[in-house]
């Protein structure tokens, strides 16, 4: 059987009436069996998601896509269509800063097959990393104007072309807060690493606000980033003991961030492999990602790396 060719719609723009009514209108005009679609309404910001199917396609794809836009000039709103296998191969973004160990991560996951997807760019705010893009034959941009609308905008522009498309952004240890407006734009689209066990520590140095409050247990979360910081769904976490008569704050660092390795990797496969979604903001799993290390009786319980834990 030929796999199914999908199309994704996106239509972005300030809230109005009849907009779900003429998108959908077009699509069963032309053909596209609908499959699945998501709008939501933020701060009178709108923005639906549609994926089709477009086998009983009655015009070119190029045609449909011309339709959509018109559509969307005449009510002010901004319509992007890609296109994909339903077999095909995923694609991820890696936003990065200067901390290589987790872009790491995911390209050894995706070497050693255990992720399987490619990353079709990386980007950063600085060029302390391109020599990993370089390495790997991976496309590197860098945005850094002082001006943040700008390095989001230039984002956005990158990530619309055909070429540099993709499924899943992941914030690999990227030290730039995402506007509201982007990360909407992008919402269940985006995976964040953050050195803490959230909703404990959010913010910039965790490890550092755990150490110096005295916190026994320190970790790291996955989850999808949403337009409240590091509050978005948590799709998943791990801890580690902190032994306060002899673990330095360096000792807590070089641990965290072995675990930010594997939780990240661990996220990113389960989304790529499909066994989780984010849908009306809450994570629903296919499977437990906490099934692979520990007996079913203790699935849902969180992992403590292994540390100097007290005795």
């Amino acid at each position: 059987m030929a796999p199914k060719k999908i199309i994704e719609i996106s239509v972005i723009g300030k809230d109005k009436k009849g907009v779900i009514a003429t998108f959908t209108s077009i699509l069963f005009d032309c053909g596209v069996n609908i499959e699945d679609l998501e709008q939501t309404v933020r701060e009178d910001f709108f923005l639906m998601r549609i994926q089709g199917e477009v086998s009983g396609l009655s015009i070119s794809l190029s045609g449909l896509e011309d339709l959509l836009v018109a559509a969307g000039k005449k009510l002010d709103m901004e319509v992007n269509l890609n296109t994909r296998r339903s077999s095909g191969v995923k694609r991820i973004a890696l936003l990065v800063t200067k901390e290589a160990h987790a872009p790491e991560a995911i390209i050894s996951e995706i070497k050693a097959g255990r992720i399987q997807a490619e990353v079709a760019v990386m980007v950063g705010n600085r060029e302390d990393l391109r020599y990993i893009a370089e390495r790997e034959g991976i496309p590197f941009f860098c945005f850094n104007s002082r001006i943040k609308e700008e390095n989001e905008k230039n984002i956005i522009d990158l990530l619309r072309q055909s070429e540099y498309s993709v499924d899943l952004i992941v914030l690999a240890r990227y030290m730039q807060i995402l506007s509201p407006e982007f990360t909407f734009r992008y919402e269940s689209q985006i995976i964040n690493i953050h050195p803490s066990l959230l909703p404990a520590y959010p913010g910039a140095r965790a490890y550092r606000q755990a150490y110096n409050n005295g916190a026994t247990l320190a970790g790291a979360t996955a989850h999808f980033v949403t337009m409240d910081l590091d509050r978005g769904p948590i799709i998943y976490q791990e801890a580690f003991y902190i032994d306060k008569s002899c673990d330095t704050l360096q000792d807590v660092v070089r641990r965290g961030q072995e675990l930010e390795q594997r939780i990240l990797a661990r996220a990113v496969r389960m989304f790529i492999d499909e066994e989780l979604y984010m849908h009306w903001g809450k994570v629903y799993w296919r499977k437990s990602p906490y099934c692979d290390d520990v007996c079913p009786e203790v699935a849902h319980r969180p992992y403590i790396a292994e540390s100097s834990a007290p005795k």
